[in-house]
């Protein structure tokens, strides 16, 4: 099946394949991010690389019909990582997240057009020590990052 990731006024959009799995996030960064109660993530194969020198980490693994669109925030993670955040440039809609390193990117759940909310509310919740609403039964969760 084929996805497509589209940010709210649209002048950002791309497609891929495949999802590894989804994880519902209720870190304080994602509830910040999403202005919400939590952050939800379709964890995607990372793509190959674009062959363009002029394109750095993340823009290289994004379509160059975007790269103009497309803003980064950049992050440390409690892990001692650093998180790549990709928002449109026009309405500020965070899309996509890249950590330095990963071979996956995180897709973020509200601009997938075909995405299963229901199914992913019933699947993996992390970070659930920080959660402000009950978390399904029978949902797998971690109180902090998952192992990768």
């Amino acid at each position: 099946m084929g996805y497509t990731a589209e940010c709210q006024c649209g002048k950002a959009s791309f497609e891929f394949s495949d999802i590894q799995a989804t994880y519902i996030c209720h870190c304080l960064e994602c509830r910040a991010q999403s202005a919400s109660a939590f952050g939800c993530s379709a964890i995607v194969p990372l793509p190959s690389p674009t062959p363009n020198p002029q394109l750095n980490f993340p823009f290289c693994y994004l379509p160059e019909t975007i790269k103009d669109e497309v803003s980064v925030y950049v992050r440390d993670t409690d892990s001692g990582g650093r998180l790549h955040c990709c928002f449109c440039r026009g309405c500020g809609s965070r899309l996509v997240h890249f950590r330095e390193g990963g071979k996956t990117m995180s897709v973020k759940g509200g601009t997938i057009r075909e995405f299963d909310w229901k199914s992913a509310w019933k699947g993996n919740h992390i970070w659930t020590k920080s959660a402000v609403v009950d978390i399904p039964v029978g949902a797998k969760t971690w109180p902090g990052e998952p192992d990768d």
